[in-house]
């Protein structure tokens, strides 16, 4: 548990707050708002990093594979999966992402 714990807060501290309350949005199944919140982050992404702009990225895929938009879901972890370092645990949750998505399609092979 404590593990967990100090995973939670250390993401907590390393996620752009404008990341969190999208997040939020996801959490209570507002997946159209939040696509649009995403959406909106981007258009005006100029003050954010580049981890920022990943994040952004992976969340607006989240919205798209809540509403089952598998296609542009796959494409955008695609698109952010080759800028992700082989430890890093964002990698994993793209990874965990695009199985849902082959899963759902019944794509196991891919």
């Amino acid at each position: 548990a404590h593990d967990y714990i100090e995973l939670i807060h250390q993401e907590l501290t390393d996620t752009n707050v404008s990341v969190i309350f999208g997040q939020l949005f996801i959490q209570m199944g507002k997946y159209i708002i939040a696509q649009k919140y995403f959406l909106d982050l981007l258009e005006y992404s100029k003050d954010y990093d580049d981890r920022d702009l990943l994040s952004i990225r992976y969340h607006l895929a989240l919205t798209y594979s809540y509403q089952y938009d598998l296609i542009h879901a796959e494409n955008l972890l695609k698109e952010i999966y080759k800028y992700y370092k082989i430890n890093d645990i964002n990698l994993a949750r793209i990874e965990n992402g695009l199985g849902w998505i082959y899963h759902h399609n019944g794509e196991l092979d891919e």
